[in-house]
Parts: structure tokens; C-alpha cells; sequence
């Protein structure tokens, strides 16, 4: 039983079940500094840090190595996942944190758009959708993502954006309710005669 697991590690304090929430919301790895900027306002980042050591020592967070370049955090084994499962109205305070996060992120580097960005950024715009999909806010990520597909596609990436538009159709009945996302519809249909 996970409850029992993590019983036997000890008891987990509540800076620690706060990192987990947080993590257990991401849609990638994170470096331990994103981890901190989702949680910025509610602990601070030396608390942020403890946490993610005791949760180590604990062997509740999956780390992924990368020779020469900084560790990721992020993936949760499935005892610690199973654990800090929260009702919807709870987790949305985590994904808030992580969706003002990636939009200070795409504040940024939104001029890189035009560069043909690598797939590494593009994924921030796919990631914030898919974080508003859960937090219901569908009608805004379609024309939010609409009005980058082409980015997308110079970038040599249009099989994530219909990742994330595969997605979005699916938070929404699309048969009596497409009326809505009009300049969506359009704008993928103007790019697909684009496609070769």
C-alpha cells in the first residue's frame, strides 16, 4: 500500500508534500530552479532545495542523469505519486504556480518564434495548453496555440503541436461546439495546404 510506504520512510513534512504536489502536476523533468520558480510565493527556493534532498533521500523522486549538464527532477515513483493525489479544486493552486512560470518563460523568449525555434521551447506553448486543458480553459489554448502554429511548423515540429491539438479537441465536443474555435479551425486548414 503507498500510504504504508511512505509511512515507513517517515513523516513527511509540509514543505516536502508541497514540492510533491507541485511535481506530481509538471508535464516534463525539471531542473530543481523550475521546481522553485513554480513554487516561488509559496516556499521559498532554500526550502524548495531541503525538500527535493530529503525527497531524494527518501527515494521518492526520480533523478535523470545527464553526463555534463544539470540533473532533471521530476518523475515521481509511483508510490510518492499515488500519495499526493489531490481533488481538482486543490491541485489547480500547483498548476497555477507551474502555468505563471511558463508564461514568464514564453514572455521571454516569444521573439524566438520567428527564428525557428527548437523543439525544447515550442513544447512551453504545447505544455501551457495542456495545463489549461485541465484547468478548463480550452476556448483560450485554441486560439493561443492557432496563433503559433506556424512557428510549429518552421520549426520542422508539427507533430507536437497536433500532439497538443489532439488534446485540446478532446476537452471539448468538437461536433456541436467548433463554431467556437473558428480561427483554429482556419488556421490549421491554412496551414495544411502548407505541408507537403
Amino acid at each position: 500500500m503507498p500510504t504504508k510506504t511512505l509511512k515507513s520512510c517517515g513523516q513527511l513534512e509540509e514543505r516536502e508534500l508541497v514540492v510533491l504536489r507541485a511535481m506530481a502536476e509538471t508535464v516534463k523533468p525539471d531542473y530543481e530552479s523550475d521546481v522553485g520558480e513554480y513554487l516561488n510565493g509559496t516556499l521559498n527556493y532554500n526550502r524548495v532545495i531541503k525538500a527535493l534532498t530529503a525527497l531524494r533521500a527518501l527515494n521518492l523522486v526520480v533523478i535523470k542523469r545527464r553526463p555534463g549538464e544539470t540533473d532533471l527532477w521530476n518523475s515521481i515513483h509511483w508510490f510518492g505519486n499515488s500519495f499526493v493525489t489531490l481533488p481538482p479544486t486543490e491541485r489547480i493552486v500547483y498548476i497555477d504556480g507551474i502555468i505563471r512560470a511558463y508564461k514568464r518563460f514564453i514572455g521571454k523568449h516569444k521573439s524566438r518564434l520567428s527564428e525557428r525555434p527548437a523543439l525544447s521551447t515550442l513544447q512551453y506553448w504545447t505544455q501551457n495548453a495542456e495545463l489549461d486543458i485541465f484547468a478548463g480553459s480550452s476556448k483560450m489554448r485554441f486560439s493561443y496555440l492557432a496563433k503559433f502554429l506556424f512557428a510549429f511548423m518552421a520549426g520542422a515540429y508539427p507533430r507536437e503541436f497536433a500532439r497538443a491539438a489532439r488534446d485540446l479537441l478532446r476537452s471539448v465536443n468538437w461536433t456541436s461546439e467548433h463554431i467556437k474555435y473558428r480561427g483554429f479551425e482556419f488556421s490549421v486548414w491554412g496551414a495544411g495546404k502548407y505541408v507537403v
